[in-house]
């Protein structure tokens, strides 16, 4: 039996089931941020290159991403399509005393999909994926989420909506965050303004740190253990919104069962150096990031 089937027995299924999921993605996704952090060309990958107003339009209108998700996966994915089909029918105000939603037929066929998957690419397989969303794996909107939205959240922990309104309006610091992932934003009338501006000034200081911030190098460093903290907080507040807040210990616990499933990963989940008091305290640090998000 998988250790990761063992840790979710005593637990909610759909809060099991979504904290499997991200435990088991956050290799990919530390990965992907390592390339990112390269400054790996993803916008390369398309055949055909968005306009700059369709790019940009990303930051401004952050339901063509929830379109293109619910298009490629929600409607076409039967673990995608079984859980949020579930949450949907979820109470406002969950509670630990809610009992109607543990044990529907739905939530069962959804959490024996997810395990399915999980153990395909536990067997080093990867997931079968329709035409349809193998061409959307190569489309503007997937590459924004990667390039953008990932290093957004996880380097510069905002949204990057946000970055991008305060980029417009002059904010040094959201300008330079933002100039280090995306290159397209100078094309902003706004934005290129405002480097105008700072070229006039007899202080060089703003000019040179955005011209480094051009040249693409991340500054942030995002390891591993750091890449833990982050989803030990989103998953404590994930899971208390639904009804069962995952304790410090439960989130630890599933880490080291992802770590024995996983033992032959390239990256290896390495056990946690510090205390469990230091792991909790970490987690109610990267709470509040994420209950303001």
């Amino acid at each position: 039996m998988l250790r990761i089937k063992e840790w979710a027995e005593n637990k909610p299924k759909h809060i099991a089931l979504f904290a499997q999921h991200s435990v088991i993605l956050i290799e990919t996704a530390f990965k992907l941020l390592y390339e990112i952090k390269k400054n790996a060309p993803f916008i390369q990958l398309l055949e055909d290159k968005p306009t700059y107003n369709k790019w940009l339009n990303y930051y401004r209108n952050h339901n063509l991403l929830k379109d293109y998700f619910d298009n490629t996966f929600l409607n076409t994915d039967k673990f995608f399509s079984l859980f949020f089909n579930y949450l949907d029918t979820f109470p406002e105000k969950p509670t630990s005393n809610t009992k109607s939603h543990l044990d529907n037929k739905s939530l069962e066929e959804a959490y024996q999909a997810g395990l399915d998957v999980i153990e395909l690419e536990l067997k080093g397989n990867k997931p079968e994926y329709s035409p349809k969303q193998q061409k959307a794996l190569f489309q503007p909107e997937f590459i924004f989420l990667f390039k953008v939205f990932v290093p957004c959240v996880f380097l510069f922990r905002e949204h990057p909506t946000n970055l991008y309104r305060r980029a417009r309006l002059g904010n040094l610091g959201a300008l330079d965050n933002l100039l280090r992932i995306d290159k397209a934003i100078l094309c902003d009338p706004r934005i290129s303004r405002h480097i105008y501006l700072a070229s006039l000034e007899k202080d060089r200081t703003n000019l040179e740190r955005l011209a480094k911030a051009v040249e693409g190098s991340l500054k942030d460093k995002l390891d591993l253990q750091k890449t833990k903290y982050i989803l030990a907080g989103f998953l404590s507040v994930f899971s208390e919104k639904l009804g069962h807040r995952l304790s410090a210990s439960d989130i630890r616990a599933l880490f080291d069962a992802v770590a024995a499933d996983m033992s032959s990963s390239e990256i290896i989940f390495t056990n946690l150096s510090d205390s469990p008091e230091a792991f909790a305290h970490s987690v109610n640090r990267e709470r509040k990031f994420w209950e303001h998000y």
